[in-house]
């Protein structure tokens, strides 16, 4: 006969099942129904809990090539819907874009294109102010070095 759930797996299925909801509603309406299917009646077990992690960890990875304007959409939906940002969600993205700041220089394509879908996301933010700013900065040094080098080939 299988344990019932700890009060804090009970907490953790519970959040991981509204994220993903609420993550599938955004990215693909249409699976909503076949996730609603899968999830009735489960109980918060391990093995739905790690899958659920992962199931999050695919839809933001999905999320990850969205534009500013729809990440910022996806935002809303998610503290909405959860009460839930979508920077809480991003942790990998949140930690290479910090890392970038600290280093205070864009050397990649990769990296600008990161910078420039972080700064798409939060440039009416007034509470990322700050954040915009170094960024901008950032990416204006990177494209200016590029050009350069362009102007030399």
């Amino acid at each position: 006969m299988p344990r019932n759930p700890t009060p804090e797996q009970q907490q953790e299925f519970d959040t991981l099942c509204a994220q993903v909801r609420a993550i599938a509603e955004f990215l693909q309406p249409d699976w909503v129904a076949s996730l609603e299917e899968s999830l009735a009646g489960r109980r918060a077990t391990k093995a739905d809990i790690s899958g659920l992690r992962e199931a999050r960890t695919d839809l933001m990875e999905m999320a990850s090539y969205l534009s500013g304007e729809q990440l910022r959409a996806l935002d809303a939906h998610l503290q909405q819907q959860c009460s839930t940002p979508l920077d809480q969600l991003q942790v990998k993205r949140m930690s290479r874009i910090a890392d970038l700041r600290e280093k205070g220089r864009i050397t990649t394509d990769e990296q600008f294109r990161l910078a420039y879908g972080r700064v798409e996301q939060i440039w009416d933010n007034p509470a990322h102010a700050e954040e915009f700013m170094h960024l901008s900065t950032l990416m204006a040094a990177y494209e200016g070095r590029r050009s350069r080098t362009r102007t030399k080939e």
